[in-house]
């Protein structure tokens, strides 16, 4: 059985206030930044409650919650009209709103959470991702309008919504939302289409692996070159593939709480001694947040081969940058630097074999 992490596929976002309309004095002063503090006490409407509470409690205290959130951001609007980071509560205003017009069926709601979403995407200051989020918001409404089908032209319009971030930052982000709300209008050849998109241009991005998988895609590795910054549990930098050009190497994402990895490594061990002659490297990548624990344990198990770990646990770059939500997860890079497998575990031997068949990069 193998261990899972949790579903994680974050896009980080954050939100801002457009100018105001009407003449500005040519010498007004810089709008003050909404302060931390303020900032905080918004951020603190969205953490889980303690306690057990049934769902309709839970609904309600929600609602609360979202109403003190939108009385925040007001407030800081109002006070720091233009600030630069405003975006930030306005960010959370746009998901409490969102969340009010739902739950609360309310049409008003829906007219000012479009008005938020409005704001965004016309305010200069806010990222490429705030803009898409915002964007996401307004397209949605026409794709997916209340109560009615999908309009005609809902491809055109999840294309052209996808089409407006492509070579920004956030184009992966449009390129997720995008898929999510063609499955949503039932578009199968879309979702399809914009699935294949991540798969063939933006596979190693953080998380789309994951989110491959999680919308029933196997993402296609074999064959790209695996690539990943290192740092060892002695504090020596590793970079792949550069550090074992020509020769095949393993990876192995594990962790000393595994127990299925620790059962393994007896098996593990046998195939670094007997494949090491022939110029096999092995690399594990240890998911522990606890970087003495997992440097203990490699002592203590004499494990010969180089160990990373960044403390991250899932969140590992390497992990992240190739969908590991699952360990142990074992990889075998071929002689060229390209992955020969990504779920090699199972057949580990024979997968070492077939790698060794591999070219060595043509410029050697």
């Amino acid at each position: 059985m193998r261990y899972r992490a949790a579903a994680l596929f974050a896009l980080l976002l954050g939100i801002t206030l457009p100018a105001a309309g009407g003449e500005e004095p040519t010498t007004r002063p810089a709008a003050s930044p909404v302060p931390q503090e303020a900032l905080s006490r918004i951020a603190e409407q969205f953490k889980r409650p303690e306690g057990r509470m049934t769902e309709p409690q839970a609904v309600a205290l929600y609602i609360r919650r979202m109403e003190e959130v939108l009385a925040l951001g007001d407030a800081a609007r109002a006070e720091h009209r233009g600030a630069g980071n405003l975006h930030k509560a306005r960010a959370a205003m746009i998901e409490a709103a969102n969340f009010l017009a739902k739950a609360k069926k309310s049409a008003a709601m829906r007219t000012r959470l479009k008005a938020l979403a409005s704001e965004q995407i016309a305010d200069a200051h806010a990222p490429a991702k705030d803009r898409a989020y915002a964007d996401l918001i307004l397209t949605r409404m026409k794709v997916l309008p209340e109560g009615e089908a999908p309009p005609p032209d809902a491809d055109e319009q999840i294309r052209a919504y996808c089409g407006r971030y492509a070579g920004t930052e956030a184009e992966v982000s449009a390129l997720v939302y995008g898929s999510m709300l063609a499955g949503k209008a039932n578009r199968k050849d879309l979702t399809s289409s914009l699935l294949d998109v991540l798969d063939k241009q933006h596979l190693t991005e953080p998380h789309v692996a994951e989110y491959l998988r999680r919308m029933g895609r196997t993402p296609r590795f074999a064959g790209r070159v695996f690539s990943a910054e290192l740092t060892l549990l002695d504090g020596r930098k590793l970079s792949l593939p550069q550090a074992h050009r020509g020769n095949v190497f393993v990876v192995d994402f594990w962790a000393t709480w595994c127990e299925p990895c620790v059962a393994d490594l007896p098996k593990m061990k046998e195939l670094y001694a007997k494949y090491k002659p022939y110029g096999v490297a092995f690399v594990g990548v240890s998911l522990d947040r606890d970087k003495d624990k997992a440097r203990k344990f490699v002592k203590e198990h004499a494990i010969a081969w180089a160990q990373a770990c960044s403390g991250d646990g899932w969140q590992d770059a390497a992990a992240a940058r190739y969908g590991v939500t699952e360990i142990p997860s074992v990889w075998v890079v071929g002689r060229d630097g390209r992955i020969v497998s990504a779920d090699a575990r199972g057949d580990l031997e024979a997968t070492i074999k077939k790698a060794l068949l591999t070219p060595p990069p043509k410029d050697e």
